[in-house]
């Protein structure tokens, strides 16, 4: 279960040992020092807060897509790519419980095929359980190939304003159906041109290395970058010993990847404290 807050008439929540908000990404997450000093008490264990603010430019930003292209209007080299996907799959919203096991195995290839550590199956399958009752605004959408579940997606629902996509898995064996083609698509179609929203999101683009999805969705389904200024707000002592350490970080991130991706939020941020 991920704890929230509203604080200073936000939405809060805590990220590996982040304070971050919980909104679209449009919004001011500007905080008073009491206001950081009031999430701190609510969420011990983080070391720091995360705030953004929407920027004409920047170099961090989020890849957003703000409207639908709809197959005619695509060349025929891409419409040829969206129709193999959309032919080969079927996407659609899902109650993800009843199919737990099916969608861990999903879960499961996708993370081995990029060499990261899965959380076990019962820590997996609590999430969906704890969200049962809160398809208003968390969806969940399944790929399948005749029938078969080969992808899934997980989106959180921000009023008509954001559908932020959390969560986007593929099983690496099916690839070659283009089922990333089906699920963008359908994604966009869904929430901005039936539904209205402002913009989907894919959330803030990668610190340590150019992520291939966000590329793909910038060079195949029009996302743009939508740049925010970043503020990191450090709890005491940590913004002291990181200013102190910083001069040597070379010699800390190469053992260590979370140090590295923390080294670069500060220097992408406009100041920490």
């Amino acid at each position: 279960m991920i704890p929230y807050a509203y604080v200073e008439g936000q939405l809060w929540r805590e990220y590996q040992r982040m304070i971050v908000s919980a909104g679209p990404v449009s919004e001011n997450y500007e905080i008073s020092p009491q206001g950081q000093k009031e999430l701190f008490n609510i969420f011990p264990a983080s070391i720091l807060c995360r705030t953004t603010i929407p920027s004409e430019t920047s170099d961090f930003y989020a890849v957003v897509c703000s409207s639908f292209t709809s197959l005619e209007e695509l060349s025929s080299k891409r419409r040829s790519e969206m129709n193999r996907g959309l032919n080969n799959c079927k996407v659609r919203l899902i109650n993800p419980l009843p199919i737990a096991d099916e969608l861990y195995d999903v879960y499961s290839k996708a993370v081995e095929s990029y060499n990261q550590k899965k959380v076990n199956k019962n820590a997996f399958i609590k999430e969906f359980t704890f969200h049962e009752d809160f398809d208003d605004i968390i969806n969940f959408w399944g790929i399948f190939h005749e029938e078969k579940l080969i992808g899934y997606s997980k989106i959180m629902l921000y009023d008509k304003t954001e559908a932020n996509i959390t969560v986007a898995k593929f099983n690496p064996d099916y690839l070659k159906l283009y089922p990333s083609y089906a699920l963008f698509h359908t994604l966009n179609s869904h929430y901005i041109d039936s539904n209205g929203f402002s913009f989907v999101n894919d959330g803030f683009c990668s610190l340590l290395h150019d992520t291939n999805i966000q590329n793909f969705l910038m060079d195949k389904f029009g996302y743009k970058k939508y740049p925010v200024d970043l503020y990191i707000h450090f709890r005491k002592p940590y913004g002291l010993i990181f200013k102190m350490i910083m001069p040597f970080k070379k010699n800390f991130v190469k053992p260590n990847k979370r140090l590295e991706a923390l080294f670069k939020l500060i220097d992408a941020s406009k100041k920490y404290k």
